[in-house]
């Protein structure tokens, strides 16, 4: 049986974008916490470095991830953008930014002829590990921008701001995202909490599970992830377990109506309550699983969709 498409990917590629948000693994579903040295220090580069300090501040960034790009231009660096990858739309502008892989897989060749001065990834094994031993020799720095909390999206705008000299801008955004979060978690965080399965495909059944930046959207809006406990942060489920959890709440990216609603009528016949009285609700992929501003927007349609279940 073909995979359910999502927002006009297959499942597939899908779950290799969402694994890429999330620090999981591959297209594969290998689906792993993060490494340490991703996120702890913050500024560590490629050289070992303990701050994010460079000899000059650099002008042109290889950005390898589609979160990376909508935190550039949140901290108003986003035409310091020389090359990006596939998957990098948004804003609109980064259509026009050059690409050199899909974001698994990048060619050294494109990336390295356009004469970046700074890498950034988000994780040392994602696709910059192959352009490291180059970038080393050519003293480029690689630094990694994984956001793991809401908190951490404002900051990592603050933080790129820094770097590339656009504090100002980069402030005054971060300043209001993090007005957002606080917002939502003060109407929303102690509301009733409501059970939640994120659907990310079926088949096979994918969904959240140890992510944190998802998990504390989650938590901003009264919500608990009912796979939350897992090792990983995505991971392949059965039906019958999600059945047995009984959420109060679906939660998947298929914004298409008609399988949306093939969606609801699939966990109805298969006994599952939320979607019996129309508890399942959609959220745009890139917007929900995207550890970037718009995340934040995201957010705020989960806590309305979930102040809407209780």
């Amino acid at each position: 049986m073909n995979a359910i498409l999502f927002a006009g990917r297959s499942t597939a590629m899908l779950l290799a974008c969402v694994l890429m948000a999330v620090a999981s693994g591959t297209a594969r579903a290998e689906s792993t916490r993060l490494p340490q040295e991703a996120t702890a220090p913050r500024g560590q580069t490629s050289h070992a470095a303990t701050s994010d300090a460079t000899s000059t501040t650099p002008r042109r960034a290889l950005v390898l991830a589609p979160h990376i790009a909508e935190l550039m231009y949140a901290a108003g660096a986003g035409q310091y953008i020389v090359a990006t990858i596939d998957r990098s739309d948004f804003p609109s502008q980064a259509l026009a930014i050059p690409r050199v892989g899909d974001g698994i897989s990048v060619s050294a060749e494109a990336s390295f002829s356009a004469r970046p001065d700074i890498i950034l990834d988000w994780r040392p094994s994602g696709a910059s590990s192959t352009l490291k031993p180059l970038a080393d020799r050519l003293d480029i720095p690689i630094v990694y921008v994984a956001p793991r909390s809401l908190d951490d999206i404002p900051k990592q705008v603050e933080r790129l701001g820094r770097l590339f000299g656009t504090e100002h801008h980069a402030n005054a955004r971060a300043q209001a995202l993090q007005q957002h979060i606080d917002s939502l978690r003060s109407q929303y965080g102690q509301r009733r909490p409501l059970s939640v399965f994120i659907q990310i495909g079926d088949p096979p059944l994918f969904t959240i599970g140890s992510d944190p930046v998802l998990n504390d959207a989650l938590k901003a809006c009264g919500g608990n992830n009912i796979f939350a406990g897992l090792a990983t942060e995505a991971a392949q489920v059965s039906r019958e377990s999600v059945l047995l959890k009984q959420p109060d709440v679906v939660i998947t990216p298929q914004t298409d109506t008609q399988r949306l609603q093939a969606l609801r009528t699939r966990w109805a016949g298969l006994g599952l309550g939320a979607a019996r009285d129309g508890k399942v609700y959609a959220i745009n992929a890139d917007q929900l699983f995207r550890p970037g501003p718009r995340l934040i927007d995201a957010t705020q349609r989960l806590c309305t969709l979930l102040d809407a279940a209780r």
